[in-house]
């Protein structure tokens, strides 16, 4: 243990714990690449600057790493140095969700972060350029002293965070900064020696091993919270599913005993009206089975987007769409009197649903409505909510995954047989590459509102002129690429 701790380079130690990071970089990385969970793309390329920064003391030791990749990175030691320490305060704010809690602090130790950012970048372009390395041990000392001042300012964060892991953070920078600040000590001490010892560079293998276990520990937990999550939301889904089942049971029953008692008396006129009230109390299942399928965190969301308004002072612009949010809920609530509803109150639920969600997206979806002047949409009778679950599909599973220009449009046309037309275009990533997505998602969450308004729009049609239908359209261009999505959705006329 003696000869591992004064001599960490030669009796192997370093080798041996960069065998260990390499293998947690590469674990992390794959976890990023199932997950799309940026926590673990942040821990990854951490420990490789960890790793970086240590085939300086180590090439002397180990001939393979005087390959001239190896002594590439061996040259720019201050370069991994510096960007491990940003990739960490990145993590750590990440983790602990500042943002959210401390959005004035974050927004502040953010420009801090790129500010130092530039400044390590400039000296890097200098260092390796111009080959001023002295410059460069200069700077990295400034950097350190930066850092340490920064991460002061940040503890005291951290301290006041309620957050339930931030122990794991807390004290794995405490031990980091002390040990990182104590072997910079030893090393200032020892400037004037053309090799200082070994046993220097113990003291921040030391810290590295302490914050990095923690970092581990608390990854690992926030994982076994997440799982945790996962299965209360499983199983209020099944008892609500049980639920259902239970009252349809019920209903289905008493309506069965209504028709055995009418069919005893042929009275087959009594048998119809019988099925027509029990397709119509199935319906308004449905709708209730479709308004509980709404996302259960999106009013949370949306107070949340309103919240921020009010932190950032954006008092108008908190009102505006506070006042568009209680609209919303005042329509869906009214909706829920009738099965069906006019094409006109659909249209401001659908106008105030997509306004709503926009603000989580920072505005950036180009929403439109065009109406056939035809259509007289004060009378023109509708499923209520049937158009929600589209708009929620092309909202999350296309638009907020796609880069660049977002733009989402309803189109409302009049047929020849007085039938109404409804299409749900958007240029989002489309229906393939969504679903290749959500595979690779370990947190599946099962939405049966589409089925549902399939079923809904079935119920609608009986007995109508002509059925309803719903027809999903991908966008292709010229080469076989995705343009997006259309939905077409056909209303027969009452």
């Amino acid at each position: 243990m003696e000869n591992w701790f004064y001599h960490p380079h030669s009796s192997g130690l370093s080798i041996f714990l960069m065998g260990g990071w390499t293998f947690f970089a590469v674990y992390h990385i794959l976890l990023y690449a199932k997950n799309r969970n940026s926590l673990y793309i942040l821990y990854g390329l951490y420990l490789i600057c960890i790793m970086g920064y240590q085939v300086t003391f180590l090439d002397n030791y180990y001939p393979f790493l005087k390959n001239k990749p190896f002594k590439f990175i061996a040259s720019i030691p201050e370069f991994f140095a510096e960007t491990s320490y940003l990739l960490y305060f990145v993590f750590a704010l990440k983790f602990l969700r500042s943002s959210e809690e401390f959005p004035k602090w974050y927004y502040h130790i953010k420009r801090a972060l790129i500010l130092l950012s530039v400044y390590c970048l400039v000296t890097v372009i200098i260092n390796i350029v111009f080959y001023r390395w002295t410059y460069a041990t200069m700077a990295y000392h400034f950097f350190v002293i930066y850092i340490l001042v920064l991460s002061v300012i940040t503890y005291i964060m951290f301290f006041r965070s309620r957050h339930p892991l931030r122990f794991y953070i807390i004290i794995g920078s405490i031990c980091l900064t002390f040990f990182s600040v104590l072997s910079l000590i030893f090393v200032l001490v020892y400037y004037n020696v053309n090799n200082y010892p070994e046993w220097v560079s113990s003291y921040l293998y030391l810290g590295y091993i302490l914050e990095t276990a923690l970092f581990a520990l608390g990854l690992g937990h926030y994982q076994y919270n997440i799982y945790q999550e996962r299965n209360q939301s499983q199983n209020k889904l099944i008892q609500q599913l049980k639920e259902n089942e239970s009252l349809r049971f019920k209903i289905q029953q008493k309506l069965e005993f209504d028709v055995a008692q009418l069919s005893q008396q042929a009275e087959k006129d009594k048998i119809e009206n019988i099925k027509i009230r029990y397709q119509k109390e199935l319906a308004e299942l449905k709708v209730s089975a479709l308004r509980s399928q709404m996302n259960p965190h999106f009013i949370f969301n949306s107070l949340n987007s309103i919240k921020r308004y009010i932190i950032d002072n954006e008092q108008e612009n908190a009102v505006y769409y506070l006042n568009k949010f209680s609209k919303l809920i005042r329509k869906i609530l009214s909706s829920s009197v009738e099965v069906n509803t006019i094409l006109s109150e659909e249209l401001d639920i659908a106008k105030l649903y997509v306004n709503i969600e926009n603000i989580r997206l920072d505005n950036s979806i180009e929403f439109k409505v065009i109406v056939d002047q035809k259509i007289g949409i004060e009378t023109f009778k509708v499923p209520s909510l049937i158009l929600q679950p589209f708009l929620e599909n092309a909202i999350w599973h296309g638009l907020s995954l796609k880069k660049g220009e977002r733009k989402l449009s309803l189109e409302i046309k009049k047929l020849e047989n007085d039938n109404v037309l409804i299409s749900i275009i958007d240029n989002g990533i489309g229906r393939q590459r969504a679903q290749k997505i959500k595979d690779k998602k370990i947190h599946k969450r099962q939405s049966f509102g589409i089925a549902i308004t399939k079923e809904r729009l079935q119920n609608f049609s009986y007995n109508l002129k002509s059925p309803g239908s719903i027809e999903f359209i991908d966008l292709l261009d010229a080469n076989k690429q995705s343009l997006g999505t259309r939905v077409d959705i056909l209303i027969p006329y009452e």
